[in-house]
C-alpha cells in the first residue's frame, strides 16, 4: 500500500499552483516550492518501482541531489502530480530555467529534472520520463492531464527533452501530441544506447559476439596475464575505502583524457561533487559497483557501474596512462560483464552514445533509440533561434573556407 502525502495546501498560492479537479476523480497539482518537493520523498521511489519507466536515473536520491547541486537561482520547480482520489498515480518531474537569447531576450525552457540543455557539467541523466502506475488506469487520460498542465498552465517558451527513450509509451504520447498541436519538433541529437541481454553463462555470451571480438578479448586477456604477475580485481566494499577509491577513479579518468588533450568530466566541480555524494548514497543502498584492476596494489583501471533492479549501467571509467600496450578497457568490461552474469543480472547497459561505430557496438548489436528533442511554445523565439543556427553554420563555413585558402597560399 503506497503512503501518499496529503495534497499540498493551496493557501496563498496562485491559480497555477492550486489543485485542479479533473474527470474520473483525478486531481492535478503543480509543485513549485522546495519544501513541497521534499514532501514527495516518501512516495517517489515506491511509485517508481511500480512504473514501467523505472530506471536508476529517475530515483529520488539522484533527482533531489541533482537539484541541490545544479539548480540555478532562476530555476523553478514545476513537478506535476496526479492523484486518483487520494492516491498519487503520476509524477512528471519538470522544472523551468530562465535563459537569454542574444543576452537581452529572456525565455523559459521546460526540462526534466536531472537534465540540462548544455553539455558543461552534465551528469548525463538518461531515460528521463513520467513516473506512473499502470494498474487499472487509462494511460492516455493520465498523459493527457500532464500535457494540459505543461502546455496551458506552466509558463515556458520551449520544451527540451534530453536523452529520452523515444519508444517509451509516455514519451511517445507527449512527442506525438506536441506534433498534433502544431508544435514543430526539432531533433538536436540522435543517440543509441547499446545494451546486452545477459545470458546464463559467460560461454554463451562469448558465442553471441563476433569471432573477431572473441579473439580480441582472449588475446588481450593473455597479454595482460603475461605482462602482469600479481593481478587482482576488487570492488569498493565499505565507506572506509570509498573516499580513496573515488579519488583513484577521478585521477585515472582525468589523466587518461588529459593525455589526449580532452578535459575530463570530473574537472567540473558540480559534476565531481554530485558523484562524490551519489557514490556514498549508492553504497548505502547497494547500488554502487566501483571496480578496480590492480597489479601489486597499483590501480591500473577503474570502472564506475550502477546496479539497479537486475541491470548494470556503465557510467564512467579511468585507465592508467602507463600501460598502453594492453587494452585495459576490454579487460575491464570483460571482467564486469562476466561478473554481472555470475551475479545473475539480466542486462548490461552501456548508456547512450552518438558514435554508431563506438567500441560499445562490439559487445552487442542491440540498442535503445534515444534522442534529444525540443519544441517551441513561442513562435518569435523559434524564428530567432532558427535564424541564429543558420547564421552560425554560415559563419563556420566561411571560417573554414578562409582557413583553407590561407593554408593553400602558404604551400
Amino acid at each position: 500500500m503506497l503512503y501518499n502525502p496529503p495534497p499540498i495546501s493551496s493557501t496563498n498560492k496562485s491559480d497555477d499552483e492550486e489543485v485542479n479537479k479533473s474527470p474520473s476523480n483525478y486531481s492535478v497539482e503543480v509543485i513549485k516550492t522546495y519544501n513541497d518537493f521534499k514532501q514527495l520523498e516518501c512516495i517517489w521511489n515506491e511509485l517508481l518501482s511500480d512504473s514501467p519507466t523505472d530506471t536508476y536515473f529517475m530515483r529520488w536520491e539522484w533527482i533531489s541531489n541533482w537539484w541541490d547541486i545544479y539548480a540555478q537561482s532562476s530555476d523553478e520547480l514545476n513537478i506535476i502530480v496526479v492523484r486518483d482520489n487520494d492516491t498519487i498515480v503520476c509524477i512528471a518531474p519538470f522544472f523551468t530555467r530562465k535563459k537569454y537569447l542574444f543576452k537581452f531576450y529572456p525565455f523559459k525552457v521546460l526540462m526534466f529534472l536531472g537534465t540540462q540543455d548544455t553539455s558543461q557539467g552534465d551528469v548525463c541523466s538518461v531515460y528521463s520520463d513520467l513516473i506512473y502506475r499502470t494498474d487499472n488506469l487509462d494511460k492516455d487520460k493520465l498523459f493527457g492531464l500532464v500535457l494540459e498542465q505543461v502546455v496551458n498552465r506552466i509558463d515556458c517558451d520551449k520544451f527540451y527533452f534530453s536523452r529520452v527513450d523515444v519508444n517509451s509509451a509516455s514519451i511517445e504520447y507527449l512527442l506525438n501530441t506536441f506534433n498534433d498541436r502544431g508544435l514543430e519538433r526539432y531533433t538536436k541529437q540522435v543517440l543509441f544506447s547499446p545494451y546486452i541481454n545477459l545470458p546464463d553463462n559467460w560461454d554463451a555470451y562469448m558465442q553471441s559476439i563476433s569471432a573477431s571480438m572473441r579473439y580480441k578479448i582472449r588475446r588481450e586477456q593473455r597479454k595482460f596475464e603475461r605482462n602482469f604477475k600479481n593481478i587482482s580485481f576488487r570492488k569498493t566494499a565499505d565507506h572506509n575505502g570509498l573516499s580513496s577509491d573515488y579519488a583513484t577513479l577521478v585521477n585515472l579518468h582525468q589523466s587518461w583524457w588529459g593525455s589526449r588533450g580532452v578535459v575530463g568530466s570530473f574537472s567540473d566541480r558540480n559534476f565531481h561533487d554530485f558523484h562524490k555524494i551519489m557514490t556514498r548514497t549508492m553504497l548505502d543502498n547497494d547500488h554502487l559497483d566501483l571496480s578496480f584492476i590492480e597489479n601489486d596494489g597499483e590501480s591500473l583501471a577503474a570502472i564506475y557501474l550502477i546496479k539497479y533492479e537486475g541491470k548494470i549501467y556503465y557510467y564512467q571509467s579511468g585507465i592508467s596512462e602507463a600501460n598502453r600496450n594492453v587494452a585495459l578497457g576490454y579487460i575491464m568490461h570483460a571482467y564486469c560483464i562476466e561478473d554481472a552474469i555470475d551475479s545473475e543480472f539480466t542486462e548490461y547497459d552501456f548508456l547512450p552514445d552518438s558514435d554508431f561505430n563506438s567500441y560499445k557496438t562490439k559487445y552487442t548489436k542491440i540498442y535503445k533509440d534515444v534522442e534529444v528533442v525540443y519544441f517551441y511554445n513561442n513562435r518569435l523565439l523559434a524564428i530567432h533561434e532558427k535564424s541564429f543556427r543558420i547564421l552560425r553554420k554560415l559563419y563556420k563555413r566561411l571560417f573554414r573556407s578562409k582557413q583553407n585558402q590561407t593554408e593553400d597560399q602558404s604551400v
